[in-house]
């Protein structure tokens, strides 16, 4: 949305649409494999794009010198603490773990030819992440410097990227950069949407809805469940949870972590002492404590730390006993077998 009505004079609604059916598009066309052929392309043009506008922030700061004297105070603009240890500890420790338990990622992974490339992927994302940032970073300080020659931005403006590149990046250049960053949206969309609805349709749907379903019913019903979430996020963009977008963005990191981080775990590497009971288990309280937790002390202790804790507790204890119970089971059973 933000890019639209930067570079088009589009009313904001009619932006997210005009997103949302562009995304629709590229899911229907593409699937996860359109996803990770467009993303090759996507990796190059961006990097080049961030490089390219990094290096035009610091060259209109004057310098490295000159970008310190404009904020003469370290803290908070050069801390990867700038909103207080805790709470950006928090934050980065609620992505890591977001990022290790959500589907879109775990199916890129997954969907690759073989675990060599898989690995080299993971690898290469872990590489390239940082610097990429550090030139969203750069171009962020010197428009923070700026705000007076842009009225119409905010400190918290998501336009502050595009109004950057169309400023002071040359026309085609820009037109160039601008275009990669919508591809890239489009792609984040789509990959998160792909993910939620194979997840509705595979584990909920199939399983324990329509068990005899053949493939291509459940496709039809993946693509309404798509259809279904675009709808919801355009309710959500254009509602007051479009003004904490990063607030609920971390919250859904945490969520994740709390639903499926150990009982993740448990299954791989402890596949002998979890039971799908303290999985099951697991995966309903913690998320559970972690909202709870949010709602009653938003401004105190990371609602990951409590979520992660009894989800951990919760699927160590439940599955004690009911591997108990199912050792009991078997025992018996042998025991009449062999009288």
């Amino acid at each position: 949305m933000a890019l639209l009505t930067s570079v088009v004079n589009l009313n904001p609604t009619v932006a997210v649409i005009i997103t949302i059916l562009i995304t629709l598009a590229y899911v229907m066309a593409g699937g996860i494999q359109g996803t990770g052929i467009v993303g090759t392309v996507k990796i190059l043009l961006l990097y080049a794009a961030m490089i390219a506008a990094a290096g035009v922030a610091l060259y209109q700061f004057g310098g490295i010198k000159a970008m310190y004297h404009a904020f003469p105070n370290p803290f908070p603009w050069f801390s990867l603490f700038g909103r207080g240890v805790s709470r950006d500890l928090a934050a980065g420790f609620s992505l890591v773990v977001g990022v290790i338990c959500t589907q879109t990622y775990i199916q890129a992974v997954a969907a690759t030819r073989s675990f060599g490339k898989a690995r080299l992927g993971a690898l290469l994302s872990a590489f390239l992440i940082p610097p990429f940032g550090a030139c969203g970073v750069l171009v962020g300080l010197y428009m923070r410097a700026h705000l007076a020659g842009f009225p119409g931005l905010t400190t918290a403006s998501a336009q502050v990227l595009p109004v950057f590149i169309l400023h002071y990046l040359p026309p085609l250049f820009a037109g160039v950069v601008l275009a990669t960053l919508f591809i890239s949206v489009i792609g984040t969309i789509a990959g998160l949407n792909l993910g939620i609805s194979t997840m509705l349709t595979r584990d909920i749907y199939k399983p324990y809805i329509a068990k005899e379903v053949n493939d291509q019913k459940a496709l039809w019903v993946q693509r309404a469940l798509i259809l279904c979430l675009c709808v919801l996020a355009v309710v959500c963009v254009r509602g007051s949870f479009g003004k904490l977008l990063l607030s609920f963005a971390f919250l859904s990191m945490g969520l994740r972590g709390c639903t499926a981080l150990f009982p993740f775990l448990g299954a791989m590497f402890c596949k002998r002492l979890v039971t799908p009971a303290g999985g099951i288990a697991a995966a309903i309280l913690g998320p559970l404590t972690d909202f709870i937790w949010h709602s009653l002390y938003p401004k105190g202790i990371s609602s990951l730390y409590p979520g992660l804790m009894v989800s951990a507790i919760v699927l160590i204890v439940v599955s004690l006993i009911t591997r108990k119970k199912e050792d009991t089971i078997g025992q018996s059973k042998i025991i009449g077998t062999t009288r």
